[in-house]
């Protein structure tokens, strides 16, 4: 009798320490995703210059000649990036990540190096809303959405047992899945 208690007293408290710990430990990045989601849709994106260069040349480059080619131009140009990774977008080569980075693409007989460089709201936002940091940024975000459904699981749990609040809960739920419908709804007309 004595384990039987002992085993749904862990169990009547197993959704609270999993909802605790997991929303803990997520709190700074839910609090980033927040501010940079709402400074996103109020239209604050930080600032960005764009410097472009121009070089004349005689020859259609490979993708591998281009990206020696851009790579040297930044170097004779004292261009540095925290990332000088390249890759090829959008067919240009694109060398940086995120809020800095040059994008240098052969038209005709010219190739065009346009210089983006931004502050750091603009940083964060390139973390939030494009996804462009490393793969364990993806990687932490992806496990971040899967833990707001464990909480939210977690929650709704440990709820269950309040007959007074369950009327309450499925209004909520209910009125929350009818807004939120209306305004996917409304938003694609």
């Amino acid at each position: 009798m004595r384990f039987w208690r002992a085993t749904t007293k862990f169990f009547k408290k197993l959704p609270q320490k999993i909802h605790i710990y997991i929303s803990v430990f997520f709190l700074p990045l839910a609090l980033l995703y927040a501010v940079t989601g709402v400074l996103c849709l109020v239209g604050a994106c930080g600032e960005r210059t764009i410097k472009t260069y121009e070089e004349p040349i005689n020859k259609e480059l490979t993708q591998g000649e281009l990206v020696d080619f851009a790579l040297d131009f930044m170097h004779k140009n004292k261009i540095e990036f925290r990332n000088m990774d390249a890759r090829f977008y959008r067919g240009a080569v694109r060398i940086g990540m995120m809020a800095d980075y040059a994008s240098i693409s052969q038209k005709d007989s010219k190739i065009k190096i346009e210089v983006m460089r931004g502050d750091f709201l603009r940083y964060l936002l390139m973390w939030h809303v494009g996804g462009q940091g490393r793969w364990y940024i993806d990687v932490l975000g992806i496990v971040f959405g899967i833990a707001l459904m464990v909480f939210y699981f977690t929650g709704v749990w440990m709820v269950k047992n309040h007959s007074r609040r369950k009327a309450g809960l499925w209004f909520s739920f209910c009125l929350g899945l009818f807004v939120t419908v209306l305004a996917g709804y409304f938003s694609g007309q």
